[in-house]
C-alpha cells in the first residue's frame, strides 16, 4: 500500500531504503541516516565531500585500535551529520570479529532519551570502496 503525504505525522521523515514505497519518521528515520552517514565514504559525494565516515580505514586495526578509532569516527561523523540526536554515551562489545555498538543519545526535538545498537563484523570486510557507499563495510554492518 502505498504512503501519502497524510499518512506521514512527523515533521523529520524520509523514504525507507529497506522498504520499497515506505517512509521512516522520528526515530527510525534518525536511525536510517545514522546507517546512511557511517556506511558512507568520506570523498564519495561530490556536493559534500566530507559527508560520512571512514570507519572502512580501522577495520583491519589490532582490535583495541580499531574500537578507540572507530568510536571516534561514530561520534565526530554522527556529531556532525546527525544533529537531532546528542550523543550521551557509546560503548562497545567485542565478540569474536564483531564489534557490537550502544548509542545513548538525547532526541533534540522531545528530550527522549534512547538507545541505537548497531554492529560491524570485521570478518567481512575485504578492501575499501572506490566510490559511493562502502558496500563492503555496508555488508557488515548493521542497525537495529
Amino acid at each position: 500500500m502505498a504512503v501519502t503525504l497524510n499518512d506521514i505525522k512527523a515533521t523529520n521523515w524520509q523514504l525507507s531504503t529497506q522498504m520499497i514505497g515506505q517512509v521512516v519518521e522520528g526515530i527510525n528515520d534518525i536511525r536510517q541516516c545514522m546507517g546512511i552517514i557511517l556506511t558512507t565514504t568520506k570523498g564519495s559525494d561530490p556536493m559534500r565531500p566530507l559527508f560520512g565516515s571512514d570507519i572502512w580505514r580501522f577495520i583491519d586495526s589490532p582490535i583495541n585500535t580499531a574500537v578507540a578509532n572507530i568510536s571516534a569516527e561514530i561520534i565526530d561523523s554522527i556529531g556532525k551529520w546527525e544533529q537531532r540526536i546528542i550523543i550521551k554515551e557509546l560503548i562497545y562489545n567485542i565478540s569474536g570479529s564483531r564489534i557490537d555498538f550502544e548509542l545513548t543519545g538525547e532526541l533534540l526535538e522531545s528530550g527522549e532519551i534512547t538507545q541505537i545498537l548497531f554492529f560491524i563484523d570485521r570478518q567481512t570486510q575485504i578492501d575499501p570502496p572506490s566510490m559511493g557507499r562502502n558496500e563492503h563495510l555496508h555488508r557488515g554492518f548493521g542497525i537495529e
